[in-house]
């Protein structure tokens, strides 16, 4: 039977309407209500740089351990989190560097005479903190640049001698991956608190930053499944692959959120505990008692089971609610930092959902103008071509 082919130009047509009418809106709002305006816009970009990062991650990953269970969403990692989208995120940074003291606290006018921001100072400054994001996505640029590079190459010679070396390429990769994940955390989210620290949140956001990413690319593969070219590889193997993964992330993520909680919680000191102390009153609690219910405990045990790891259809639910629960998860990381009150009163402000979908238009928009620029399955690793051969 003949099927239909997966239509990736749709999702550039898609995300770029969501984008345009977003980013008119977000135009509105900061003519009307400048501060919450780009309180929102800095979390929509946070969300989904973050998913940029961590489809560069699971890239890295995949050609470090060469794992089969990348292999199906490996042109999709590589278009999410290569050269351009992460050439985007940079330029879509530019507004949060131009309007700075209406999101970090250690900018605004009223703290700049706080002795904590006085010490900080040395760091949190605005030259500083510029020259370190050019150097972030420089690095990162590089990183997606050479692997990009060499695995289309690869795909035309089919030199296995270029496998080997992204390997090599990878292992460092990893590390420097995590070293600059680590910066950057700490200066778009950290730095939100004046006085709170953690060394476990960059690790615990990189963590949940493949979880996002994966859980993505798992709904597109999947809810396409029935289409070509996923068609011809979607298999129980397959699909059990990618739900043993998404179970790694998820219980991964959830020991280092109650490993963050638990060393917090037994320190008990004054620096620390205001974190928590603003995010167990006003409702906030409601929200992260759901993320903990319906991104951990749920999915948890429906990985478990083998049946909803080798049914399409059931894997592709669980996808769905990790990827719901990763936006109320970034939510309650981010938004109390900034405004602090009562949870109903933080999800009043439109502009948080605006920012959200005209961002996430612009990402579906590079998504699927640069997946075009390759063929979706890669040519280079037979074991792809084996399971295809055998469906």
């Amino acid at each position: 039977m003949q099927r239909d082919n997966v239509a990736f130009s749709k999702f550039s047509a898609i995300g770029g309407f969501a984008a345009l009418f977003g980013l008119i809106a977000l135009g509105v709002g900061f003519a009307t209500n400048r501060t919450a305006t780009m309180q929102a816009y800095l979390f929509g970009w946070v969300f989904w740089t973050i998913l940029v990062l961590g489809c560069l991650g699971l890239t890295i990953l995949h050609h470090t351990i060469r794992g089969s269970w990348g292999l199906s969403v490996l042109r999709m990692l590589e278009a999410g989190g290569g050269v351009v989208a992460l050439g985007v995120s940079a330029i879509l940074m530019v507004p949060i560097l131009l309007f700075m003291p209406d999101v970090f606290p250690w900018m605004a006018g009223e703290n700049m005479h706080d002795h904590i921001v006085h010490a900080k100072s040395w760091y949190l400054n605005q030259p500083f903190f510029i020259g370190r994001q050019v150097l972030y996505f420089l690095i990162w640029i590089l990183m997606a640049s050479v692997l990009r590079r060499s695995s289309l190459k690869q795909d035309e010679t089919l030199d296995p001698a270029l496998g080997v070396r992204r390997q090599s390429v990878g292992a460092v990769g990893l590390v420097v991956f995590f070293v600059t994940m680590t910066f950057a955390v700490t200066d778009w989210i950290m730095s939100l608190e004046l006085a709170w620290y953690s060394s476990i949140l960059p690790m615990l956001t990189a963590v949940g930053s493949g979880l996002t990413a994966l859980s993505l690319c798992v709904i597109v593969l999947l809810a396409n499944r029935h289409k070509e070219p996923f068609a011809s590889i979607v298999t129980p193997q397959l699909t059990k692959d990618l739900g043993n993964m998404l179970f790694a992330l998820t219980m991964l993520w959830q020991y280092m959120t109650l490993s963050q909680f638990l060393i917090t919680w037994s320190g008990n000191l004054q620096e620390e505990i205001p974190y928590y102390l603003k995010r167990n009153d006003a409702g906030w609690t409601i929200l992260i008692t759901s993320n903990i219910l319906f991104q951990f405990f749920v999915p948890f045990t429906a990985l478990l089971a083998p049946r909803t790891k080798r049914v399409a259809r059931n894997l592709l639910i669980v996808a769905v609610l990790i990827f719901v629960m990763r936006f109320g998860d970034m939510y309650w990381t981010i938004m109390p930092s900034m405004r602090g009150g009562r949870l109903l009163d933080s999800l009043g402000h439109w502009q948080d959902y605006v920012a959200w979908f005209a961002l996430g238009g612009v990402w579906l928009a590079v998504l699927g103008s640069q997946i075009a620029q390759a063929a979706v399955l890669p040519k280079h690793d037979t074991r792809l071509l084996e399971v295809e051969h055998a469906h």
